[in-house]
């Protein structure tokens, strides 16, 4: 029998009260790796019904940002699951967001994924992605005496990315540093990587989630949300 999109929601939310430790006797190694366990749990039990796709992209964002139903935040790493299945897809959202003092984690219900180019584009791209990989960022400094020299540009907190692209034959991670996306940092080094990078399917990839992740951010309801205080 074929779990539908609302009731497999169910069977998760009601996993996370029960297996969830009290609030005043966990630590965060015991709620990260609930997370992280509910999250590769409801990626099984999307493939145990479906021969189709999972979409898995991993943000991880940190004090600087600001996110949707959350504002400010410390540290937080986002989600995004995409479900292509029978003809129909389905977006869910999952966040991690720690603090010094509180953990909390957030399941969004399903949300309706109509872009059905993107799983077609993806379809057709698939095989040239798998060979792909973004070139890092180098940019060139000439020196006092006007000699060019090359070096790979590195921020101080780096932030990554991860795209999962999941069948029940096959599976293909790829990671990406955000940096190495740029075209210049704060308008004085240039990435001289910039022009390939744009030009990989792979990149392409990032821009379409990334846009897809912006567009539905505010559609999201989250009736689970688990909170531990440190």
């Amino acid at each position: 029998m074929k779990m539908l999109p609302g009731n497999l929601f169910l069977v998760v939310a009601l996993s996370i009260s029960l297996t969830a430790p009290a609030q005043d006797t966990a630590s965060f190694e015991e709620p990260r790796r609930l997370y992280e366990d509910t999250v590769s749990y409801f990626i099984r039990k999307l493939m145990k019904h479906s021969d189709d796709t999972v979409i898995r992209f991993i943000v991880d964002y940190s004090y600087h940002d600001s996110l949707p139903q959350l504002g400010k935040i410390e540290f937080a790493t986002v989600q995004y699951i995409l479900h292509r299945s029978g003809g129909r897809a389905w977006a869910y959202k999952f966040i991690d967001h720690r603090s010094l003092r509180t953990w909390e984690f957030a399941m969004s219900a399903p949300l309706p994924f109509h872009d059905e180019d993107f799983f077609t584009w993806l379809h057709c791209q698939i095989s040239l992605i798998q060979t792909e990989e973004i070139a890092p960022f180098v940019t060139r400094i000439i020196t006092p005496k006007k000699l060019p020299i090359y070096e790979r540009f590195s921020a101080s907190h780096q932030s990554y990315c991860r795209i999962q692209w999941i069948t029940r034959q096959k599976e293909i991670e790829k990671w990406i540093k955000e940096d190495d996306l740029l075209q210049e940092y704060r308008n004085k080094l240039p990435n001289l990587n910039y022009e390939y990078n744009t030009h990989t399917k792979l990149y392409q990839l990032f821009k379409r989630l990334e846009q897809h992740g912006k567009t539905l951010d505010w559609q999201f309801v989250f009736p689970v949300i688990k909170s531990i205080n440190h």
